[in-house]
């Protein structure tokens, strides 16, 4: 398995011992201990160890303003800021997303103020649009979607078969599915997976293609919620299963036989859900099962993730359900003790 940057446990662990060197040297100020820190946090990040990435990239970001002052204009200052906040994105510390995400844009900002329309700035935009979405700011999610596909499609052609025009596609059908307009996601999606289909087939590709499915599922769940007739709901449920099963078959693709990742757990929760409106308990259970699973393997340095605690409260809910008393108890044990309480 390998990091973002395409480091394995192996070369994440060379790198810690260069840290540690140069700590024990004194050399405690210094560039080459900020671009350290910086590669460890993205190898863990790639590792979907998104606690301890966001530990190294604060590391980094000490470094980088004790270097080059606090309100330097430095790529790799900004650079870190981004990631900083994306990892802070997966361990739902929003509020810190935002804040680092900003302090990314608004460098990218000074360094490109000549050239509004540099994709490293509708880079950061995306990334806070993402963080809005994930908060339910939809208007806010939109305020950085929106510029940020103005200026990839400025950069790189209407009509360019780009990851990151996809990539804002999908983001945008979603946003659409929340603000009640179906019709208008499925248009975002279709846009989306047709420029995927031109794009060079690669694991950026397949994943990509393999989250717009996933969306296509969360869509079909939220018409299902809104029907009112009791045949057309069972349908739309079936229909998002279906959209999740083959975002899953996508994943395996690339995966293998490795099933710990974020977005495969993400879809073994949403399949779940739709068991449970279908009243399908049973297979409901086995999938909220296999996403707690994956969820802690992959949160081990952060156990109490929001993430594991709703796999717990979703199958106490199942229990509820089907009058299992004693399962409820164990896993409203489970959440308590995950919360502190």
């Amino acid at each position: 398995m390998e990091g973002f940057n395409g480091a394995s446990i192996e070369q994440i662990k060379a790198c810690e011992k260069k840290i540690n060197a140069l700590l024990a040297e004194g050399k405690k100020e210094s560039l080459e201990l900020a671009r350290l820190y910086l590669e460890v946090g993205k190898g863990y990040y790639g590792l979907e160890r998104f606690k301890t990435a966001a530990q190294n990239y604060e590391s980094a970001l000490d470094l980088f303003r004790e270097v080059y002052g606090e309100d330097a204009s430095e790529a790799e200052l900004a650079d870190c800021y981004e990631c900083a906040g994306l990892a802070y994105f997966y361990t739902r510390e929003r509020v810190k997303a935002i804040s680092r995400l900003g302090s990314a844009l608004k460098i990218r900002e000074k360094i490109h103020e000549n050239d509004a329309m540099h994709p490293s700035i509708a880079d950061a935009k995306l990334h806070m649009g993402l963080v809005w979405l994930d908060s339910g700011f939809y208007m806010g999610a939109l305020g950085g979607f929106d510029p940020a596909l103005d200026i990839y499609l400025s950069v790189y052609g209407e009509d360019a078969a780009h990851p990151s025009i996809a990539e804002v596609y999908n983001y945008k059908g979603l946003v659409t599915t929340w603000i009640e307009d179906p019709r208008g996601a499925f248009e975002h999606y279709k846009k989306s997976l047709e420029i995927w289909q031109k794009c060079e087939k690669n694991e950026q590709t397949y994943l990509g293609m393999a989250l717009c499915y996933s969306n296509v599922g969360l869509t079909y769940f939220f018409i299902g919620d809104v029907c009112e007739t009791p045949e057309k709901k069972i349908e739309y449920y079936k229909k998002s299963i279906k959209y999740h099963e083959r975002s899953l078959e996508i994943k395996k693709h690339v995966y293998g036989d490795d099933e710990n990742h974020y977005f495969v757990a993400m879809n073994y929760g949403n399949i779940g859900s739709s068991y449970i409106r279908l009243e399908d308990y049973e297979k409901a259970t086995e999938m909220y099962k296999r996403n707690l699973k994956i969820e802690q393997a992959i949160r081990q340095d952060q156990p109490n993730h929001p993430a594991i605690v709703r796999c717990y409260e979703m199958l106490a809910y199942i229990c509820e359900e089907t009058d299992d008393w004693r399962g409820v108890a164990h896993y409203r044990q489970m959440i308590r003790k995950l919360k502190g309480e």
